[in-house]
C-alpha cells in the first residue's frame, strides 16, 4: 500500500478543501469507495453511480474513522471534504500516480470472449517465475474505470509486473483505461458480438478493443489472434512496432494443435498436458504463452503452469453428479460466439447430449436474429435435448422443433429435466450473467 503526503493527494486529483492551510506532514494511506467495508483511516472515495451516491454517505465515513472524503457534492460543508468535480476522474487520477511511482511492467487483455481466461493463465505462468508478492493480478472481472483503479490501489514497491483486465461495454472505454495503465504488453483475444447493443456493427466492436493497441506504450509489443478475421486491421495504421500472433493457422507464431494440446512456439513444438476444454480454451493458453514468450519465461515454466491449470469457475467447468452425469458449468456469461463455441464442446461428446440454455443479452434490436440463427446452428449438431428459459430463447427452442423445450420458470425446467436425465448424460449450461444459470447447475449438484 502505497502513502501519500495529503498535500500531493489534493494535487493529484485538483481538489479544493475548505480549510485554508494543509499540514504538511499529514500522510494518507489507503482508499476505500465502499462505506460498508472501509476501514479506519482510509480515504473515502464517494462515487456516483446510476443507482447510488457515494456523496450520501459522507457522515456515516466520518463516524468510522475516515480522516478525508472525496466528494463531488458542491454543497459540502464539511472540512475533512476534498472537492473534485468527478470522483470517478479522482480514482483514475489516483490510481495513474501509483502506476508511476511502483513503474511496473503492464499486461492489459481484452477482447469478446476469453479474457479472464486467459489473464488467469498468463498469472499462473507469471507465478513460474516470480513470487506472489512481486505479480498483481485483477481480481475476478475488476475491468473497467472503477475496478481497474481499485486493483492497482493495492500496488506496493515490490511489484514488477501488473496482470490487468480491460473491458468495455463502449467506444472510448478502454482508452481511457491505457490512460491509467498504458500497456507494455497489450492482448486482444478476439473480437465478437459481446455487448453488440451498445455498438452500431461488430466493425465497431473491433474499433473500441483497438483501443489497447492505441493506447499501448510506443515501444510495446502487441499479442494479436492470428485465426480473427480482424488480424490486418487490428495491426493497421499502429506505431507499434512488435507483434506476437497466436492461434492455429499454420502462420501463428505461438500455434496450438487442437488434436494434441501442443504448442508450436516460433516452430519449436512443446507439449503440454492441459485438462481444458473446447477450442476456445486452447486458444487462449496460446495467448496466454505468447505473453510468456514476449516477457522471455521458459518453456519449462510454461509447462509446469499448465499441468493443474483449472478453468475458471462458470467457464466450461466440469462437475460430476450422481449416476456419472457430467455437467459442463458455462453459466458465467453467453454472446453468440462463446455459445457457439461452448455447443461444439457438447458435441464432441458420445453420450446423450443435453442443452440448457438461457437468453444472451445485450445483442439489442438483433437480439432475435441471433437467438433464430443459434437455433439452427443446434439443429446442425447431435444434440438430443435443448431446453430453454428466458423470452429471447423462446425463438431459438421454436427452430429447434421436437427436441426443444421451454419454460417460463427455473424451477419446472429443472422438474423436466429430472425426468430425462439418463445415466451418463452431459448437460452443458450456458446463458448470460443476468440469467442467473448458475442456479441450475447448483440445483443439479444438490440433487445428488
Amino acid at each position: 500500500m502505497i502513502a501519500l503526503k495529503l498535500s500531493k493527494l489534493i494535487a493529484i486529483v485538483g481538489g479544493k478543501i475548505r480549510q485554508q492551510d494543509v499540514d504538511e506532514a499529514e500522510v494518507v494511506s489507503g482508499f476505500s469507495i465502499d462505506s460498508r467495508t472501509l476501514n479506519k483511516n482510509e480515504v473515502f472515495i464517494a462515487i456516483v453511480g446510476d443507482n447510488f451516491d457515494g456523496n450520501n454517505y459522507i457522515d456515516e465515513v466520518i463516524e468510522k474513522g475516515s480522516p478525508w472524503i472525496i466528494s463531488s457534492a458542491k454543497n459540502h460543508k464539511n472540512d475533512q471534504c476534498i472537492y473534485v468535480e468527478n470522483t470517478r476522474e479522482a480514482l483514475s487520477k489516483i490510481a495513474a500516480h501509483f502506476i508511476g511511482i511502483v513503474a511496473p511492467k503492464v499486461i492489459a487483455i481484452t477482447g469478446s470472449n476469453g479474457k479472464t481466461t486467459t489473464k488467469e493463465m498468463v498469472a499462473k505462468i507469471l507465478f513460474q517465475k516470480y513470487s506472489k508478492s512481486e505479480v498483481l493480478v485483477t481480481k475476478g472481472n475488476f475491468n473497467n474505470d472503477i475496478g481497474l483503479p481499485l486493483t492497482l490501489f493495492n500496488l506496493n514497491q515490490n511489484h514488477k509486473i501488473v496482470v490487468l483486465e480491460m473491458g468495455m461495454n463502449h467506444e472510448g472505454e478502454i482508452i481511457k483505461l491505457c490512460e491509467i495503465a498504458p500497456p507494455d504488453i497489450a492482448v486482444i483475444t478476439n473480437i465478437g458480438e459481446a455487448h453488440i447493443e451498445n455498438f452500431s456493427s461488430k466493425d465497431a466492436i473491433a474499433k473500441a478493443k483497438k483501443e489497447i493497441l492505441i493506447g499501448a506504450k510506443s515501444d510495446a509489443i502487441a499479442v494479436l489472434p492470428q485465426d480473427d478475421s480482424y488480424l490486418s486491421y487490428l495491426r493497421s495504421g499502429l506505431l507499434l512496432q512488435k507483434f506476437i500472433s497466436f492461434g492455429t493457422h499454420e502462420h501463428s507464431d505461438i500455434r496450438v494443435e487442437l488434436t494434441k494440446t501442443a504448442l508450436t512456439i516460433y516452430g519449436e513444438s512443446v507439449n503440454i498436458k492441459a485438462t481444458l476444454l473446447g477450442k476456445e480454451n486452447l486458444i487462449n493458453m496460446a495467448a496466454a504463452v505468447a505473453v510468456a514468450t514476449a516477457l522471455g519465461i521458459s518453456k519449462d515454466c510454461v509447462i509446469k503452469a499448465f499441468k493443474d491449470f483449472s478453468p475458471i469457475p462458470g467457464r466450461l467447468e466440469i462437475k460430476k453428479i450422481d449416476r456419472n452425469i457430467t455437467i459442463i458449468d458455462d453459466s458465467y456469461n453467453s454472446n453468440p460466439s462463446s455459445m457457439i463455441m461452448a455447443i461444439d464442446v457438447l458435441n464432441e461428446h458420445k453420450l446423450k447430449k443435453i442443452l440448457i440454455v438461457g437468453d444472451m443479452a445485450e445483442l439489442g434490436p438483433l437480439s432475435k436474429k441471433y437467438h433464430i440463427n443459434m437455433g439452427h446452428y443446434i439443429l446442425g449438431k447431435k444434440i438430443d435435448l435443448v431446453l430453454g428459459i428466458g423470452n429471447m430463447t423462446k425463438h431459438l427452442i421454436d427452430v429447434i422443433g421436437t427436441k426443444g423445450f421451454w419454460y417460463t420458470s427455473k424451477e419446472t425446467l429443472l422438474r423436466d429435466l429430472k425426468k430425462k436425465l439418463q445415466k451418463d448424460s452431459v448437460v452443458l449450461v450456458k446463458g448470460s450473467r443476468v440469467m442467473r444459470m448458475e442456479e441450475i447447475v447448483n440445483a443439479l449438484e444438490e440433487q445428488e
